[in-house]
């Protein structure tokens, strides 16, 4: 399953009619990378190299857990919260970090949230691909560090079924852009790159994420890589400021959205109805970003599928930093014939306050 192949019946499929299946097992959080003979590992108390110490405080911010989601009633899930936003709080999103090596080689440094560490891999001790093979099929010669941000699919794929494909990108869109936001770098597709996909798949050093099985007989769920982030030559001035912001930052709860006023037949009011998300009635503003459909063109899915959230993850970044709105975004919405509404964000101005269950939000 590669985004240069993704036949366009898949996207048309997610953003069909078509009511999602029951639930299913939704697979591991994370992958053990560290249980396949990985080395070193950087912490924020001690990072092996500049790049390692630079990726680790930008994910830190962006994908490290910060308490527990909570009910409509206020009580505490056992979902953890993170900075950057996930389609039903799944958090599939994942981080590798690529750094340029001695003869054209990788380092390739695997992030785990939950521990916040960077492990340095040893891909010949893991067994996943032929070093010729991750060779053979890798990007161009390393010049610059590169940011990763893959998916496990399983953790959207468990509840949305086939509308999983466009939240997978939804959901490392967001990543990318709080990484653009820390960094002042640009993000790119995996499909985008010089090398695409299957290159990207090299550099890491990972067997094709449709060949499931060189996956598991490691013990490792496969991962979708998506996007890349360069690491700037330097680290940015304003970096620390950023990221203690940033990483402060959650999606308004519902109950924010359902205290507020509601405008019948407003913007808000008939996005609320396509999205079939109650919620969104409250908004003070909502933002969207539209497709006009005109036949089977799977290219310009694609291509919408992945800007679309990507520019509202920089808006979203953005305004937070600011502290001009607070916004939640808006997946997952059905097509329809002529423009129809690809991704949104719904917003409130931040000093609402609202309560639930005795808890203050």
């Amino acid at each position: 399953m590669t985004l240069t192949a993704l036949p366009g019946l898949l996207l048309h499929q997610a953003y069909g009619p078509l009511t999602p299946g029951d639930p299913v097992h939704p697979g591991p959080r994370g992958n053990a990378w560290s249980a396949l003979g990985a080395g070193t590992a950087a912490t924020s108390a001690g990072a092996t190299s500049p790049a390692a110490e630079l990726a680790l405080e930008v994910l830190e911010a962006l994908l490290a857990p910060r308490g527990l989601h909570l009910t409509e009633d206020g009580s505490a899930t056992s979902i953890q919260r993170r900075a950057v936003p996930s389609a039903g709080a799944s958090y599939g999103v994942r981080a590798h970090l690529l750094e340029p090596a001695v003869e054209g080689d990788w380092r390739r440094w695997a992030y785990d949230p939950e521990l916040g560490t960077l492990t340095l891999r040893h891909p010949e001790t893991e067994f996943l691909v032929p070093a010729a093979w991750a060779a053979a099929a890798s990007l161009d010669s390393p010049s610059r560090a590169l940011l990763v941000f893959s998916v496990l699919p399983g953790r959207a794929f468990s509840r949305y079924r086939h509308r999983a494909w466009p939240l997978w990108l939804a959901d490392a869109a967001y990543a990318a852009a709080g990484a653009e936001h820390l960094l002042g770098t640009t993000a790119v597709l995996a499909s985008e790159l010089q090398g695409g996909v299957a290159g990207l798949h090299g550099a890491l050093a990972w067997p094709r994420s449709a060949h499931a099985e060189a996956w598991l007989r490691r013990g490792l769920a496969p991962e979708l890589p998506l996007a890349v982030v360069p690491l700037p030559a330097a680290r940015p001035a304003w970096l620390a400021a950023r990221a203690e912001r940033l990483s402060a930052r959650r999606s308004p709860h519902h109950a924010r959205f359902l205290a507020g006023q509601r405008r019948p037949g407003g913007a808000a009011d008939r996005l609320a109805v396509a999205a079939q998300q109650p919620w969104i009635t409250g908004a003070e503003r909502v933002v969207t970003w539209t497709l006009e459909v005109g036949g089977s063109e799977p290219t310009r899915l694609l291509t919408a599928a992945w800007a679309a959230p990507l520019a509202a993850g920089r808006r979203l970044y953005a305004e937070h930093a600011e502290g001009s709105w607070s916004s939640r975004p808006v997946s997952g919405l059905v097509a329809s014939s002529g423009t129809w509404v690809v991704h949104a964000l719904a917003s409130l101005r931040p000093d609402r306050p609202a309560t639930h269950g005795g808890i203050r939000t």
